[in-house]
């Protein structure tokens, strides 16, 4: 036997005359109406010839001009296949398991309504016993709406992460990514793994203090540290194992409820390295840690050094993100004061 049918013998009342022998015509009425939301008699033709309302809902949206009409009107036709079942089903004494139908509404969503079936008499007559599933219809496309507006965001997320992939990837300046609970390496940058000279396959999970000698190692543990307690931005000229001699910034902030730490990382000579001689390098050299911000551009205002300061007052890392920018994109409706050397 179908695993959706059984036979009423086995599923209805166990002793129907003991029961309701004595009921009257109106009494079974208002049983048939307690039942479900609606009650429909279909003829052997497919008619409705009776029907009761217990929803307003369902009377409001259309029951209340059923009776008399095929039933294979008044429902969707993805739905007609579904009712002819109920109704094959029924005939042969049997009991099918509800199935959704649609009733389509001139001016609204189709209006869902479950209906299970069993047969009336002898004339083939069939009683479908209906539950509005409005409420559960409406819960389900609350539900799409929700994921749909949960998968748009995702895709926003995605779209976010690749922009930020691609910046991060693209920038001059050379940029780590730490998780501040392990000091390991989440993520790096084309720029860094240039000037540390190992690719991010190798550098990708490792201890951040490992890239340096022991004492540079040993100071960066302690500015770490220091950061991760204080939440403010840390700086220092550390060496690396290789010898050469870095500055790094650090910058802490929050993602995904953790702290994660960005690292600045420029050869502790950038400031001077682009000067032309000497005399501009020892210029450079004693402005290198001054409070005030000092930027050096040429005739034409294009920068070719700055101090830390300066770097500070534009959040940036090092000269590798202005070196060649007109200066004068840095000021709103003013011309700076240049002092020429």
């Amino acid at each position: 036997m179908d695993d959706r049918i059984g036979s009423l013998s086995e599923m209805g009342f166990a002793d129907c005359a003991g029961h309701f022998s004595g009921l009257h015509h109106n009494d079974v009425g208002k049983i048939l109406m307690a039942s479900a939301d609606v009650v429909l008699v279909i003829n052997k033709d497919g008619i409705i010839a009776n029907a009761s309302f217990s929803s307003e809902e369902v009377f409001a949206g259309g029951g209340r001009g059923w009776r008399g009409r095929p039933i294979l009107e008044i429902v969707t036709s993805e739905s007609e296949e579904k009712i002819l079942e109920l109704l094959e089903i029924a005939r042969r004494g049997q009991l099918g398991v509800p199935r959704q139908v649609n009733h389509p509404l001139p001016e609204s969503d189709d209006l869902p309504v479950s209906y299970q079936a069993t047969k009336l008499n002898e004339n083939n007559d069939v009683i479908l016993f209906g539950r509005s599933a409005s409420q559960i219809a409406s819960l389900q496309r609350r539900m799409m709406s929700s994921q749909l507006a949960m998968e748009r965001e995702v895709a926003k997320l995605r779209n976010s992460e690749s922009r930020y992939r691609a910046v991060f990837q693209l920038s001059k300046a050379a940029q780590i990514m730490v998780d501040a609970s392990s000091l390991r390496i989440l993520d790096i940058n084309t720029a860094a793994t240039s000037l540390l000279g190992k690719p991010s396959q190798k550098l990708e999970g490792k201890k951040i203090i490992t890239l340096f000698d022991d004492m540079g190692g040993s100071v960066l543990h302690k500015l770490l540290l220091a950061t991760i307690d204080s939440q403010d931005n840390g700086d220092a000229d550390i060496k690396l194992s290789s010898g050469d001699l870095v500055n790094i910034r650090i910058v802490p902030f929050r993602q995904d409820g953790q702290t994660n730490l960005l690292l600045y990382i420029a050869p502790a000579d950038a400031l001077t390295a682009s000067l032309p001689n000497a005399s501009e390098n020892r210029i450079l050299s004693l402005v290198k840690d001054m409070p005030d911000a000092f930027v050096v551009t040429n005739s034409e205002l294009t920068v070719i050094s700055a101090n830390k300061s300066f770097f500070d007052l534009l959040n940036i890392s090092g000269i590798d993100e202005i070196d060649g920018a007109e200066l004068g994109r840095f000021f709103l409706n003013a011309r700076p004061s240049i002092a020429k050397f």
